[in-house]
């Protein structure tokens, strides 16, 4: 079967091919970096002979990041996992680093109370179809959060099934 590709593909194939010939004629005795140069790819072999160098790591990258930083990526991440237990469609990359750039917009709002906010909730619960939209999003305290997601469970158990 003959694989039938456009000018602009093969034309941008081309050029890859030639950037790549370029580069290990000026520099024959290096490998040819690749996209995850800075991290290279490691066989689950390596990782597994090797966990605590691999866990060290991870630690090593996660603390680079500030404490709001890791709040809104442990935010946004614990949202994506929600998101797919309740057979709503993952997020694409791009939103999920809306979803990461709005926790850092909101971290420091305050509830409605006036308190300072600890919780992202989901105006509509993602287990009841939801979005993780931002417009579906409030930033709310610890007492105001757990009032509303008792209210969400009571409703949900007086709820009529058809």
């Amino acid at each position: 079967m003959t694989r039938i590709r456009s000018d602009a593909y093969r034309e941008h194939d081309n050029a890859a091919h030639r950037a790549r010939r370029r580069w290990r004629a000026t520099h024959p005795d290096e490998p040819y970096p690749t996209a995850r140069e800075s991290r290279p790819f490691e066989p689950p072999a390596w990782r597994n002979a090797n966990r605590e160098k691999t866990n060290a790591d991870q630690r090593a990258r996660w603390a680079a990041f500030s404490p709001d930083m890791r709040s809104a990526i442990r935010s946004a991440s614990n949202s994506r996992t929600r998101m797919i237990k309740y057979g709503t469609p993952p997020p694409t990359p791009g939103e999920y680093q809306a979803s990461i750039q709005w926790q850092l917009d909101h971290l420091h709002d305050l509830c409605p109370c006036g308190a300072p906010s600890e919780h992202t909730d989901h105006v509509i619960p993602l287990s009841q179809g939801g979005t993780d939209l931002p417009s579906n999003r409030q930033r709310l305290c610890a007492p105001c959060h757990k009032a509303k997601s008792k209210l969400e469970v009571n409703h949900g158990k007086n709820r009529v099934h058809a």
